[in-house]
């Protein structure tokens, strides 16, 4: 596929990745942090 297309599925799955991210926070710790993603991304 071209890159732009293969762009926006990186971008629409990354977006998924990371709301997904944080709803398991939520329901794992019952806080809404913001940091725990971004600690496990760094």
């Amino acid at each position: 596929m071209g890159i732009i297309i293969d762009l926006k599925y990186g971008m629409l799955f990354g977006f998924v990745g990371f709301a997904l991210t944080l709803v398991g926070m939520y329901f794992a710790t019952g806080v809404l942090g913001p940091r725990f993603p971004a600690v496990i991304g760094a």
